[in-house]
């Protein structure tokens, strides 16, 4: 039996339904509809029954780094740079940014537009079939897989680097052991959060229970923290993927005070892992409601209650520390020996800047 097939359409017969059911209205589109700045084409590899949507970036400079290497790695720093004390130092990033366009040249593989991609249990026997299917039908493209770390995916990131794949180091992430025996249930800045959910006048809803305009108004929370407060190369979900990712392959979560919802969370599962990709407050209300801290605390409450590993993403690391979080670097693999000396070169370049300088920046901030 054909351990991989690829889709370069929206197949007749999927692997999941679950899998159609979030992937297709996606596909079919438009896909600004739901995810405003993202330009991409579609594709979807099936190995050994298991589904790993890809993703084509088009060149645009305003691509979300979701699916753009290059405004991952440059664009988000020249964001950050843009909006600091010495924003002048931002625009010392336009010349390397266009020489190193050609980073966008790339296939993403188990790309779930989402800023964490949770993957499948995927054998290593698997990506050597996988790796020769998506060379000979993208021969110019680099090929590249997105959020892999040794906690969950070591056995995926041997393998690759046995076929010629380079390790980049993409950010440092947190996993959160929530058992009910975990240590984490006995952390002072825990207890306090718990104590503020006690007494906290704030009552969940689930989206089942949200009005149209409850969409519109989650959609506008996420991006007063996400897009706002930091920048707009993280994805922009609109209205309509909350009602789309509502349906099912999500659990979507607002904090309402009577008919107002001042903040919201989304989270998806696979392999015994969840992770958070829609979470928004009201950014404008005092701190003292500690809305983020009763966001993160009901994702924790969440995991233990479905036996869950949790995954909480990059950003606020001491935060996350502080309530037992414990960090782990995250890789993308990269594979682009088939490419001509010059489109390899600044993958070269990019990975001596990021695997040095730039990992230690990044573990120096989340200290």
């Amino acid at each position: 039996m054909e351990r991989v097939s690829l889709h370069l359409q929206p197949p007749v017969l999927w692997p999941q339904p679950d899998t159609r059911a979030y992937l297709e209205p996606l596909w079919t589109g438009p896909l600004q509809r739901y995810i405003g700045n993202l330009r991409t084409d579609l594709a979807l590899a099936v190995v050994d029954g298991e589904a790993l949507p890809l993703t084509l970036p088009r060149p645009w400079r305003g691509n979300s780094y979701l699916c753009s290497p290059l405004n991952q790695y440059l664009g988000y720093t020249r964001e950050v740079l843009s909006k600091s004390r010495v924003p002048w130092t931002a625009r010392g990033l336009d010349g390397p940014m266009a020489w190193l366009a050609g980073l966008d040249r790339v296939v993403q593989v188990n790309n779930w537009l989402l800023s964490t991609n949770l993957y499948p249990p995927l054998q290593a026997t698997a990506l050597a079939p996988l790796h020769h299917s998506l060379l000979g039908h993208f021969p110019q493209r680099a090929l590249l897989f997105r959020s892999l770390d040794c906690r969950r995916n070591a056995h995926l990131i041997h393998g690759l680097r046995g076929l010629g794949y380079r390790a980049i180091f993409s950010r440092l992430v947190f996993y959160k052991d929530v058992s009910p025996s975990s240590e984490v249930w006995k952390q002072r800045d825990t207890r306090a959060d718990l104590k503020l959910a006690s007494t906290t006048q704030y009552r969940w809803r689930p989206a089942q229970q949200w009005s149209e305009a409850d969409f519109v108004r989650a959609a506008q929370l996420y991006r007063q923290l996400y897009i706002d407060k930091y920048t707009p190369l993280n994805p922009q979900f609109t209205a309509a993927y909350l009602r789309h990712v509502g349906q099912g392959s999500f659990q979507l979560l607002g904090l309402f005070a009577g008919d107002r919802m001042d903040g919201v969370i989304g989270f998806w599962e696979r392999a015994g892992v969840m992770t958070t990709p829609i979470l928004g407050y009201a950014t404008e209300l005092p701190q003292k409601l500690g809305l983020y801290r009763l966001l993160c605390l009901r994702i924790a409450q969440e995991g233990r209650q479905r036996g869950l590993l949790v995954h909480e993403s990059a950003g606020v690391g001491r935060f996350k520390r502080l309530r037992g979080a414990v960090a782990e670097a995250e890789w993308n693999l990269v594979y682009h020996r088939h490419l001509p000396w010059s489109r390899r070169l600044p993958w070269w370049l990019l990975e001596g800047l990021i695997n040095g300088p730039g990992r230690r920046l990044v573990e120096w901030w989340e200290a």
